[in-house]
This record gives structure tokens, C-alpha cells and sequence, in this order.
């Protein structure tokens, strides 16, 4: 007790010391000092968190407008995925009437009847009445086509014009596509 009473005094009795100066601002500039120390432990944390939570507001609304825009990109690509994928579906229908359109002609065949049936598969119904040579000739290069497959096949031979009709079912395989 002594020891601090000795410094105490030492400390008063000296005013040119560093602490003298020291401990003699802090006593002057109280009020000065204690809102500097507010404002470093109080308001820069708050101004802090103040800022960082505007910061997350702003990339949360970056990540919503680029969600917004992903959306609406991935409805585009599936607008224009599914359009071609019909186009092409449109062009595999045609590409197949071509085909046996041709087999037809290089047999010098009338095709009676062509009919899709996309309801259940995509499949073709075909009716032909012709010579049986030429349809047994057009029949082997259908069954020449991947993609084609009979399903069902009737021949009723004509006795007054010595002609076979072919009354068939063709099916599509999925590869085609």
C-alpha cells in the first residue's frame, strides 16, 4: 500500500513524466476518449454488419435475377429442343414416305393405300395390289430397311386378275429418331 501511495505521489509531484501527461489527458478528455471507444467497439461492428448484410442482399438479388435468367434460358432451349425434335419426327415421316415411295416405283408399283398411326407407336399401314413377283420384290427391300419391321402381313391372291394383295403393318423402331 505504501508502494502505490510513493508512486502516487511521485507521479503528482513530478508533472513532466510521460504517465503524469498520460493519466492528466485521459482525466481532461474524458468524454472525448469514451466516445472514441464507443464508436470503435459500438459503431464500426454495427457499420460492419450494416454493410455485409447489404452486400448479401445484393448477391441474393444477383442470384435471383441469374436464377430468373437461367429459367427463362432453359424454357428457350426446351421450346427449341422439342421444336426440332419435331421437325425432325416430321422429317423421319417423310424421309420413310419417300423411301417406300421409291421401293414402289423401282417396282412399277400403285400403292393403294398409305396410313400412319401415330397413336401407339408410330407404324405405317400399307395396302398394295400388284403382280407377285414385283410385290414379293418390293416386300424384301422394305424388310431391307433397319428401321422397319413387319407386324402384321395379309396377302389375298386375286383369281380373275391374277394379282396378290399385300395389306401390311409396319412399325417404326425408336432408333430412327
Amino acid at each position: 500500500m505504501i508502494l502505490i501511495k510513493n508512486k502516487l505521489e511521485n507521479l503528482y509531484l513530478n508533472p513532466n513524466s510521460h504517465i503524469f501527461k498520460t493519466v492528466n489527458i485521459i482525466r481532461v478528455k474524458q468524454k472525448t476518449i469514451q466516445f472514441s471507444l464507443f464508436l470503435i467497439l459500438i459503431i464500426l461492428p454495427i457499420l460492419y454488419i450494416g454493410k455485409t448484410h447489404l452486400d448479401i442482399n445484393q448477391i441474393l438479388e444477383r442470384i435471383g435475377n441469374q436464377h430468373t435468367n437461367l429459367t427463362h434460358q432453359k424454357n428457350l432451349y426446351n421450346r427449341l429442343f422439342n421444336k426440332i425434335k419435331s421437325k425432325n419426327f416430321e422429317n423421319n415421316l417423310t424421309d420413310i414416305n419417300t423411301i417406300i415411295q421409291k421401293i414402289s416405283q423401282k417396282y412399277q408399283l400403285n400403292i393403294d393405300s398409305l396410313n400412319w398411326n401415330l397413336e401407339q407407336g408410330k407404324s405405317i399401314e400399307l395396302k398394295i395390289t400388284a403382280d407377285s413377283h414385283s410385290l414379293f420384290n418390293f416386300m424384301k427391300d422394305i424388310n431391307q430397311i433397319d428401321y422397319l419391321k413387319y407386324h402384321l402381313l395379309t396377302l389375298t391372291k386375286f383369281t380373275e386378275e391374277r394379282k396378290v394383295e399385300l395389306i401390311t403393318t409396319l412399325v417404326v423402331l425408336a432408333n430412327k429418331e
